[in-house]
């Protein structure tokens, strides 16, 4: 199901870049008929300047980040078009 996918993508994104501490993931009701989903984490953080572009197909926080934890850049642009 699209949820199972969303949070497959987030959580699995939160796994792979948290080594040590927590994941943390909470919902609750956002009106009448929708759920807001949180997930956070004590990994290496993402950049402020960084927040607007990784949504974006394809786009990771930089190349170092890339060669260490690899992936495509795929899964929040997929998180972003099922939500």
């Amino acid at each position: 199901s699209r949820i199972e996918q969303i949070l497959t993508n987030l959580v699995g994104n939160s796994a792979k870049f948290t080594s040590a501490g927590h994941i943390m993931i909470s919902a609750h009701p956002h009106g009448d008929e929708h759920i807001a989903i949180e997930v956070s984490d004590t990994g290496i953080g993402i950049p402020e300047d960084k927040i607007c572009t990784i949504f974006g197909r394809f786009q990771q926080v930089d190349l170092a980040t890339t060669r260490k934890y690899g992936g495509t850049g795929l899964g929040l642009s997929l998180v972003k078009n099922l939500v």
